[in-house]
């Protein structure tokens, strides 16, 4: 609101409306038991919802996965993948790396439920990790010239919605034209190994939850127009 009203704009924020789809979700609770009660911790990877942003991110991702796996031996590792396509292509590029990782399409939701923390490409997903309270490392892979162009052209330090949400850096974030999967791991390895850094990020998921994720923006705003729709009809 403060932005707007810097600009001259009268603004009233009302939330959120994907939080209302969140809210309505029903997860597979069996299904989630069942990823939670296999040994090991587990990391769930999300590597978007475009082909190319799974193009250009999983093979980060899966270097990551790599380093977790060599540092913290028995953590697994679950695939949230958006379509059957997309399923495919990281079977694919699992046949080649010959890193063991479960894979699936659909369970978004309970893979995010179910995971210690996960690794994902920025986007709308970030709000339904934040409504789980569910740690993540942030990536976005770009080319060198989009990289470039970009830095010079963005006007804030964040690109996800959850820090953006914040106005300061929750999850930890990797847009870039490189791989920093040494460094996405390190940052993963740091929840899997410090019980205190894991619940404090959870603590400060929390409590921006609380602040901003409430259910019912699509009401909020209808009452909000009613209103000042009744409130201007009775003014002369």
């Amino acid at each position: 609101d403060q932005w707007y009203a810097d600009r001259g704009v009268r603004t009233h924020y009302v939330g959120h409306p994907y939080f209302d789809e969140i809210a309505e979700q029903t997860l597979d609770t069996d299904f989630v038991h069942g990823l939670q009660a296999k040994p090991g911790e587990l990391v769930g990877l999300l590597p978007g919802s475009r082909t190319q942003e799974v193009i250009h991110n999983l093979p980060m991702m899966l270097a990551a996965a790599r380093r977790i796996a060599a540092a913290r031996p028995g953590v697994r590792f679950a695939v949230a993948a958006y379509k059957p396509k997309h399923a495919e292509m990281v079977r694919q590029t699992l046949a080649e790396s010959g890193l063991s990782v479960e894979v699936y399409t659909g369970r978004t939701p309970e893979v995010i439920a179910a995971s210690t923390a996960c690794v994902a490409v920025s986007g709308s997903v970030g709000l339904e990790l934040l409504a789980r309270q569910t740690p993540t490392v942030v990536v976005y892979r770009m080319g060198k010239a989009f990289h470039w162009i970009a830095r010079k052209l963005s006007k804030v330090d964040d690109i996800s919605l959850v820090n953006l949400l914040a106005g300061r850096r929750i999850f930890p974030e990797f847009a870039v034209s490189w791989d920093a999967s040494a460094e996405v791991a390190a940052e993963v390895l740091k929840w899997l190994t410090d019980p205190a850094a894991l619940a404090e990020v959870r603590r400060q998921l929390a409590e921006l939850k609380a602040k901003v994720a409430a259910p019912g923006a699509v009401e909020r705003a209808a009452e909000f127009l009613v209103r000042e729709v009744s409130g201007r009809s009775s003014r002369p």
